[in-house]
């Protein structure tokens, strides 16, 4: 295993609005939602992927609420490809393999 260097994705411009939107959501609330599991599941399938999840960033810390077998928890935004996406929502963000990029 070598050592890699990830540079965390700027915060948006509006993100104290983002996030407190996101907070008052109530997604938090879904925490492993049957419905929420299944979606995961399905892009999992669908994107032949190793793993998907339903994320809601709030603040510095990403929350995966539902997933398609990983772990579901608070994990730290400054590590998450998922704050890429929030950063620049209006282009797609592919990665093809998470585990080199």
């Amino acid at each position: 295993m070598g050592i890699t260097v990830f540079t965390p994705a700027p915060m948006p411009l509006d993100e104290g609005r983002r996030s407190e939107a996101a907070s008052q959501s109530g997604l938090l609330d879904r925490v492993a939602d049957p419905a929420l599991t299944r979606i995961a599941k399905d892009a999992r399938r669908v994107l032949c992927s190793a793993w998907c999840g339903v994320t809601v960033m709030i603040g510095d810390m990403q929350h995966v609420i539902a997933s398609s077998g990983g772990m579901i928890g608070m994990y730290r935004r400054s590590t998450s490809l998922s704050s890429y996406v929030i950063a620049a929502p209006e282009e797609p963000f592919v990665t093809l393999d998470a585990s080199i990029d």
